[in-house]
């Protein structure tokens, strides 16, 4: 069969219909501390249709974005990270969006340095472990690097009460830095 307007018309359908599925599924990596799927499910689903790991929800935040704000929701940015790296998500260099600033935080925080930071004063050592868990994975797979803990400022950002064991992991793996390091011209220690 030799007719241009049925392929064009199921070129343009296959189009809108891969916009659909990568919207939904998008939508669902936003959801994930509600659906909790396992992080090998996630891995699968992404690989599969990576363009979910750059659709904005409604606060224009990335799903890795949207994932550092919750403890159940933590664990993913590892699997996220990973697979955006793989696809350049918020550009070259960014980390898969590790680096990315997240338009909802008003210090404009990347979900790197939210990851040493967010803490809720209600259920504190749920969100500490979490997010240090993060961290060790990151780790493990060189997505967080002993370089990041000063270019980042991560100390700075892992003082506060609420977040005592991601700063003493933070010490632990880079204590010169601790004693060297400064924010704003001033020494952290």
């Amino acid at each position: 069969m030799n007719d241009k307007k049925l392929i064009d018309d199921i070129k343009k359908a296959v189009k809108t219909a891969q916009k659909a599925i990568s919207d939904a599924t998008g939508s669902a990596l936003h959801r994930l501390k509600e659906s909790k799927p396992s992080i090998d499910v996630v891995k699968q689903l992404v690989e599969i249709i990576p363009d979910a790991l750059s659709c904005d929800n409604v606060e224009d935040q990335l799903p890795i974005q949207s994932a550092v704000w919750h403890p159940d929701a933590v664990k993913y940015i590892p699997v996220l990270a990973k697979e955006g790296i793989k696809y350049e998500i918020s550009g070259r260099g960014m980390w898969g969006g590790l680096l990315a600033v997240d338009p909802t935080d008003k210090d404009f925080w990347n979900p790197l340095q939210l990851i040493v930071n967010i803490c809720d004063k209600e259920d504190p050592i749920s969100y500490d472990t979490a997010h240090l868990e993060v961290m060790k994975e990151l780790r493990k797979y060189n997505l967080l690097l002993q370089l990041d803990i000063k270019k980042q400022i991560l100390f700075y950002w892992s003082c506060f009460p609420y977040q005592t064991m991601r700063f003493e992991y933070l010490a632990e793996w880079d204590p010169d830095n601790l004693m060297t390091g400064t924010y704003e011209g001033l020494p952290l220690s």
